[in-house]
């Protein structure tokens, strides 16, 4: 058996065969797990300045949390080397 057989053989055994009638005999095409086109997430997130505005509050959320502020401002050396 060769190298690429086996890789094969061991991934199979892990995660299933990908041609398996009775989990792949639906439709072609996956709507993803927020409904697909035409859904309201597709809306959000096909619109850039949303998205983009939306990542900036996430990151300026999670760098005010309490537990992250001590560790910002004791490992950061922004005062001495801006």
């Amino acid at each position: 058996m060769d190298l690429r057989q086996k890789i094969r053989n061991e991934l199979e055994t892990v995660g299933g065969r990908h041609d398996e009638p009775d989990v792949y005999d639906g439709a072609a095409g996956d709507p993803g797990l927020a409904g697909g086109p035409g859904s309201m997430s597709w809306e959000i997130n096909g619109d850039l300045a949303s998205v983009a505005a939306a990542g900036m509050a996430a990151i300026i959320m999670e760098v005010l949390h309490p537990s992250v502020m001590p560790a910002c401002s004791q490992q950061s050396t922004y005062e001495t080397e801006p």
